[in-house]
């Protein structure tokens, strides 16, 4: 009974936190930047008021072929060789080929390598301390972030995100910095020469669950 109430009590947090948060990402399409018949999307975290993107649902219309790009690694060690895990965006991944982009990094686990400045900074898994063991996906990335990459009919439909999908979400740290005291929130999404999305419910309660994820790492840290 106890947890349920606290995991009400977190939810609850996260709806507070969301009606005061200025945070946006801003997803940009890119057409043809690898060639004709190409597509690039980057995601971009407003700087100053987050620690960057944590998770992210993300919709994909007209597109013939999806690559899922964004940086992630099975299994990472720190400098010590005494800390093991996953590091990036590795939980509930979308596979290539999937019009649905979803991936979000292991708050639930949790990884012990947590990263801060997705979308906001260029950096490696190398200089945040976790070198990869295994094959990694986008090992050095770019500011804004890649996200995904593929290619379309030049004679069709361009490739959009689908602003108008109520699966379409961003999550971001509420802290500038590490640790992530404040925890995670639904941050605004904004498509270039669209509206603004507002996060639907849906996309707080799961910054809410991810949030007991955050407590139970810092139980285990304790």
């Amino acid at each position: 009974m106890r947890s349920k109430i606290f995991l009400v009590a977190l939810v609850a947090a996260s709806l507070v936190a969301f009606s005061a948060n200025a945070a946006t990402v801003t997803l940009n399409m890119v057409l043809d930047g690898g060639g004709p018949g190409t597509w690039d999307l980057y995601g971009s975290a407003s700087p100053g008021d987050n620690g960057g993107i944590v998770s992210y649902g993300i919709p994909i219309l007209n597109a013939l072929t999806i690559n899922h790009n964004s940086p992630n690694v099975g299994t990472a060690q720190d400098g010590t060789f005494t800390t093991f895990g996953p590091a990036g965006f590795t939980f509930s991944r979308s596979a290539d080929g999937v019009a649905f982009l979803g991936a979000s990094q292991d708050t639930v686990a949790p990884t012990p390598f947590l990263i801060y400045g997705f979308g906001q900074n260029a950096s490696s898994f190398a200089a945040e301390g976790a070198v990869p063991l295994s094959a990694a996906e986008q090992p050095v990335w770019g500011a804004p972030l890649l996200i995904a990459s593929g290619t379309y009919d030049e004679l069709g439909l361009k490739p959009v995100v689908d602003g108008a999908s109520v699966d379409l979400f961003t999550n971001v740290w509420t802290e500038v910095d590490a640790p992530p005291e404040g925890g995670i929130i639904a941050a605004t999404v904004v498509i270039p020469s669209d509206e603004p999305i507002i996060p639907e419910p849906a996309s707080i309660v799961l910054a809410g669950l991810a949030m007991v994820g955050l407590v139970g790492l810092r139980r285990r840290r304790s």
